[in-house]
């Protein structure tokens, strides 16, 4: 895990701390909960993980059971919204058009082109500009099934880069922008809905209706 997302964790660690009054075994805070599946993460710092994560699921009485453990958390997070069916609850997931493709491709080509832009972060966006213009045209791209959070990140902060290119005509300049909303969007409801919120220190329950 790179340090953003560690500091991510450990942030979305230290709110459920605060605000949940559930205790989970070996130590772990619940972080998400949903259709009986429980997310829980906790501080681990062995064999170079810095932490542990677990989905169970709640028993029907009590206790919990079928843990599924890890200490990656961008996959660890996948497999808790494929269980807990909570993906399936966002099939309106914003599909893009052909049109919209195109125009991510050459928003992307122009982020390429930014000064003091990292080579390594070119690299990445001509690889992700490689992968959406080699899409099949005659279908919609679902871009929450072909792109994991860090390509979406990339992806959107290459559109912001190229939004802002004089080069840009006003038409482009504005599809970028209702791009870069429907990606946004996707970040908001399937990424980060389960997991606690800063104004949810009042109560232990989750946001699921933004």
């Amino acid at each position: 895990m790179n340090n953003e997302i560690l500091r991510e964790v450990k942030k979305m660690i230290a709110r459920a701390k605060e605000t949940s009054t559930e205790e989970l075994p070996n130590n772990f805070t619940k972080i998400g909960e949903y259709n009986d599946i429980v997310f829980g993460a906790k501080e681990f710092n062995q064999g170079g993980y810095p932490y542990q994560f677990v989905s169970w699921r709640r028993g029907a009485e009590v206790g919990f059971n079928n843990g599924d453990y890890g200490y990656d958390y961008e996959m660890s997070k996948q497999r808790f919204l494929k269980r807990s069916e909570l993906n399936q609850q966002y099939k309106r997931m914003n599909l893009l058009t052909y049109k919209d493709i195109k125009i991510i491709a050459s928003g992307i080509s122009l982020a390429t082109k930014v000064p003091n832009i990292e080579a390594k972060q070119i690299d990445e966006m001509i690889k992700l500009k490689n992968r959406i213009i080699n899409s099949d045209p005659r279908r919609k791209l679902d871009i929450g099934k072909m792109f994991d959070e860090s390509e979406l990140f990339l992806m959107k902060a290459g559109l912001i880069k190229a939004g802002i290119s004089p080069d840009l005509d006003n038409a482009t300049r504005k599809g970028i922008g209702q791009i870069v909303e429907k990606i946004e969007g996707l970040e908001e409801e399937v990424l980060d809905e389960f997991v606690y919120h800063e104004d949810d220190i009042a109560n232990d329950e989750f946001d699921l209706e933004r």
